[in-house]
């Protein structure tokens, strides 16, 4: 009984984080749509070092996608550098593949 609880509590925290992740990347979409273009380079800043996880997520992927249509190429290109040698690998990724695209 004990292992059936322990399961069921640590994939109630994993949904839960899921879950919350969704709610942020939601949350940076929605910002990006709304906030100067220097707040939403500062915003996407916090990304750097993180872009192909989230290139590589079913939620996150559509951050990127966002930043990279709303905001100035002189003020996202480390999310360019973080694509060099990664353009065949991402083009094939369920989710990298649509970034790829923009």
């Amino acid at each position: 009984m004990k292992i059936e609880q322990s399961l069921a509590y640590k994939t109630s925290i994993l949904l839960k984080v899921e879950m919350m992740f969704f709610y942020i990347c939601f949350m940076a979409m929605q910002a990006l749509e709304v906030i100067e273009h220097e707040q939403k380079a500062q915003l996407v800043r916090e990304l750097d070092g993180n872009i192909m996880r989230c290139v590589r997520d079913q939620n996150g992927n559509h951050v990127i996608q966002k930043c990279i249509e709303s905001i100035p190429t002189n003020k996202i290109g480390f999310i360019l550098s973080a694509f060099r040698g990664q353009v065949a690998n991402l083009s094939m990724h369920p989710y990298g593949c649509r970034v790829i695209q923009v």
